[in-house]
């Protein structure tokens, strides 16, 4: 059971550091429309309660996201304030001091009726524009936890998948990650269709279930988890992100997820193992090949011989004419004849971009055509456990 205190009817009053409100505001606003079909959603509720902690909160019916200034609160109370306009007014009151000055201005909001709130920074005092308290939707509760994660390990797994997420709004089940927790552990995964990232973390209080998450909620809450500990929620309509002083509630993407195990086999014919940075390095080299002879699609050749692998461009005319230079490899299962795999070049860099190690290992099939699969070095691409990228090859005529 949830206890409030009602504080609608005192003055609240809050003061903070300009820093401290500036960041809180960027957070809420990812949950606060930039052109909302009602003015009353482009609104931050600026809750103080007894104990100090100021509270701002954006909903727009899809995503609630709260978060908590802690001694900010000299008066408790509740006000609802234009986001946008608050966020502009943060910047005049201190225009021309450097950031370091202006980060530590004092800003104080007071509001001595719901309907007359007012900014005060740097000798000015400002009205802000106010919405009625009795219209803004009430705040969905976060549903019950399933996972306890630390927030680092749960930023970095989340960042191999995001590049993996589809961008077709008509696709929405693609367009998410896919969050399950089974036994201790929560996997993630993401699928555009034509590539399929999954990685894996350990988990305190693991409840098994799944979840699909906007992707590109996602990505913009990343970097504004600060927190020792992530807390993962969820129920039949919500899904919730606990992390220091955010809290994030949302709604689910609604469907099955694509089942993807089918398509990670427990081993594969072959496999090379290369330096991560030299394979980056040498499809940056192509990409800007491909650039200058300005092609349509930007198309890399990977061709493995036992021992050796060329990296190159893949140009629509005149292909067989390119020569690239020799990079030593650990090859295994390959025949003593040249086999070629292309990759749309943006995929194949994210995919490599995502291993962590020194080395990164590419499991094909022996025929151009099959998927291909990427490891850290030492894993397979059946290992649960393991960060998997999967790539298509691209046809070629």
């Amino acid at each position: 059971m949830t206890t409030t205190t009602d504080t609608t009817g005192t003055a609240p009053r809050f003061t903070a550091g300009r820093a401290a409100l500036a960041d809180a505001l960027t957070t809420v606003g990812l949950a606060v429309g930039s052109r909302p079909a009602v003015p009353l959603l482009g609104a931050v509720l600026l809750e103080g309660h007894p104990d100090g902690c100021l509270k701002l909160s954006g909903f727009d019916y899809e995503t609630a996201i709260t978060v908590t200034v802690p001694d900010a609160a000299t008066a408790p109370g509740r006000v609802l304030v234009d986001h946008a306009e608050t966020v502009r007014m943060l910047s005049a009151l201190v225009k021309g001091k450097s950031k370091r000055k202006a980060d530590a201005v004092g800003v104080t909001i007071a509001a001595p009726s719901p309907d007359a709130p007012a900014m005060t920074a740097n000798g000015y005092t400002v009205p802000l524009t106010a919405y009625p308290l009795a219209d803004y939707p009430t705040l969905p509760e976060a549903p019950p936890t399933v996972a306890d994660l630390d927030r680092e390990r749960f930023v970095t797994e989340l960042g191999r998948v995001l590049c993996a997420v589809g961008r077709d709004d008509t696709l929405p089940i693609l367009t998410g990650v896919n969050m399950e927790v089974t036994g201790n552990g929560l996997t993630l995964a993401a699928t555009d269709r034509y590539r399929l990232a999954v990685a894996h973390l350990p988990t305190q209080d693991g409840t098994d279930g799944a979840a699909l998450v906007s992707g590109a909620l996602l990505a913009k809450l990343a970097r504004k988890l600060t927190g020792q500990r992530v807390t993962l929620g969820r129920d039949q309509n919500l899904v919730s992100l606990d992390c220091g002083n955010v809290r994030v509630v949302t709604r689910p993407i609604y469907g099955e997820f694509v089942k993807y195990r089918k398509h990670l086999p427990a081993g594969m014919p072959a496999s090379f193992t290369a330096e991560r940075a030299e394979l980056l390095a040498l499809t940056a080299q192509a990409e800007a090949i491909l650039s200058a002879k300005r092609q349509s699609r930007s198309l890399v050749g990977i061709t493995v011989t036992p021992g050796t692998l060329t990296v190159a461009p893949l140009l629509s005319e005149r292909a067989d004419d390119v020569a690239a230079p020799e990079l030593t490899a650990k090859t295994e299962g390959y025949p003593d004849e040249p086999i070629r795999f292309a990759f749309d070049s943006r995929f194949l860099t994210d995919a490599v971009t995502g291993i962590t190690g020194e080395t990164a290992t590419v499991h094909t099939g022996l025929v151009p055509t099959r998927p291909a699969v990427i490891t850290e070095t030492g894993q397979r691409p059946g290992d649960p456990a393991a960060y998997r990228h999967l790539l298509m090859p691209v046809r070629l005529s």
